[in-house]
């Protein structure tokens, strides 16, 4: 028998199986809180950069795909009584802007990248300065940072009554405090945060309810466009996303990060492997008693650039950090999606990002991925 005559390698279905039994134990907790949704929320919060925040994806923001995830996973498990919002947080600032359910600054307002899930926040120094929400649901929260010599804000819904000040300072600089504002009956509600008085407010965002307060499946935005695995851990950000995640009480944290690093080649695969391991040990160990479980995936292959590594060489990183890490499972996109280079099926919008039909292709594949076998 010739070479060419080769029988084609079957992967073997012990290590098909083994492969299957690792996964599955590692999205235990996520699978646990899927199941009970009815009861309590399951919460998925998303990391990644401009490809999970949305860019390519258009008309819409709820085209792209872990807004397309959340669509997914609502109609395969649907909640008793719980119709749900269409976004379950609005941040304070985007870095990608697309149309649907945008913050409105208000002149003078800065943004800054400490605070909030992605973070991406906003900050009132004086008055005059609001951040204004447009959402749909029943109740929301408006999520900050404290620190010593916070300022104070107030907030108001569609133009009624003007609440108390909300004080945010406080004895050390600690993100991730709620205060509730009641929105009234299901529908379209513009919420108003307002500074008052002392120093800077910061706003990291706005998380909405419709009447899923208690229940449900939510999907939290905590991308950050432009930013690799290194971004998350500068500038003190790691400890804010620590706090935040604390707060939040996620089963599923999906980790998409290695595409940025990999085009701007600065960074080794070992130092990405430094930088993402610890991104898992911050998700995981901000809630020591019940560590969420962790999704690492490896997008699609992105159009040639100058790098220090190859792409493989990225997704074989995030597979050993998934082997070595409890709790850690990997999907690997870029085997089951062409690269952007000869596409034929219209899945990219550029040489990066996916369009409408590639982030549903994305989320198609993340949902058959991590819903239980």
């Amino acid at each position: 028998m010739g070479i060419l005559d080769a029988p084609a390698v079957q992967p073997s279905k012990v290590g098909l199986e083994a492969l299957y039994a690792k996964t599955s134990a590692s999205l235990g907790l996520f699978h646990t809180s899927l199941a009970g949704r009815h009861f309590a929320p399951c919460k998925i919060l998303v990391v990644g950069d401009s490809i999970s925040e949305g860019a390519g994806a258009t008309l819409n923001i709820r085209n792209r795909w872990q807004d397309r995830l959340k669509e997914n996973l609502r109609s395969r498990f649907p909640t008793d009584g719980s119709p749900g919002t269409t976004l379950h947080y609005v941040p304070a600032m985007n870095v990608v802007n697309m149309p649907g359910d945008m913050a409105v600054r208000s002149a003078g307002v800065t943004t800054g990248t400490s605070f909030g899930f992605g973070a991406r926040h906003a900050q009132l120094t004086a008055a005059g300065h609001t951040v204004t929400f447009t959402v749909t649901g029943t109740s929301a929260k408006v999520v900050y940072p404290k620190s010593s010599g916070g300022g104070s804000f107030t907030w108001q819904v569609d133009g009624g009554t003007v609440s108390s000040a909300v004080s945010q300072s406080a004895g050390s600089l600690t993100d991730g405090f709620t205060t509730d504002i009641p929105l009234g009956a299901s529908g379209s509600h513009t919420v108003v945060i307002a500074w008052v008085s002392g120093g800077s407010v910061f706003i990291d965002g706005l998380l909405v309810y419709n009447g899923d307060e208690t229940k449900g499946i939510h999907v939290i935005d905590g991308a950050h466009s432009g930013w690799g695995a290194q971004n998350f851990q500068l500038n003190g950000i790691q400890f804010y996303q620590g706090s935040l995640t604390t707060m939040l009480q996620p089963s599923l944290v999906i980790i998409a990060l290695g595409i940025n690093d990999f085009a701007f080649g600065s960074l080794s695969i070992a130092n990405y492997k430094i930088h993402m391991q610890s991104n898992i040990d911050r998700y995981r160990g901000a809630i020591p008693t019940k560590p969420p479980s962790i999704l690492l995936v490896a997008m699609h292959r992105r159009s040639p650039v100058s790098a220090v590594a190859t792409w493989a060489e990225y997704v074989q990183a995030m597979k050993e950090l998934a082997q070595a890490n409890d709790g850690v499972a990997f999907l690997d996109l870029s085997a089951r999606l062409p690269q952007v280079s000869g596409d034929t099926r219209g899945l990219y919008a550029d040489e990066v990002h996916p369009a409408n039909l590639g982030h549903s292709a994305i989320a198609d594949n993340v949902t058959s991925f991590i819903v239980p076998r």
